[in-house]
């Protein structure tokens, strides 16, 4: 994954590999944090002292420093969730596979999901590409 800060205390390094989900902040051996996973290709954003991660296959889960754990999300099958960017205090997500962009309540980490239908935008089909977050801010 990368190097990340959780409620601004301290940086961690997250990796995914063999189907799990390790803390490799500390010298040696990585901390295993949750396994059993479908894949290994989590998208993640740091939101609100939380790590946000989805995989397209897996329940969504949260990080908060200490502990990792499923997180509820309603309205939508969760596992269909490929990507997760923060916007202006909001989480959104991509459903894989569709024309459906998905959003959380403001300041929320679960909870229930709007959807931003754009099919009938895209009369030719496809699908939702993830985007980050840009800025306008200069050097």
């Amino acid at each position: 994954m990368d190097a990340i800060s959780v409620n601004d205390l301290r940086t961690i390094i997250l990796a995914c590999g063999g189907l799990a989900i390790y803390d490799i902040s500390s010298a040696g051996a990585g901390t295993s944090l949750a396994s059993g996973f479908t894949n290994d290709r989590w998208q993640f954003v740091n939101f609100g002292g939380y790590v946000v991660m989805v995989n397209g296959a897996d329940t969504p889960r949260t990080y908060d420093g200490t502990t990792s754990a499923t997180t509820s999300l309603t309205g939508v099958t969760s596992t269909t969730l490929i990507h997760v960017n923060d916007y202006r205090g909001r989480l959104y997500f991509v459903q894989k596979d569709t024309l459906s962009a998905w959003y959380l309540a403001a300041n929320a980490v679960s909870g229930a999901l709007t959807q931003i239908n754009l099919a009938s935008l895209c009369k030719l089909g496809g699908t939702l590409s993830p985007r980050p977050t840009r800025t306008n801010v200069r050097p």
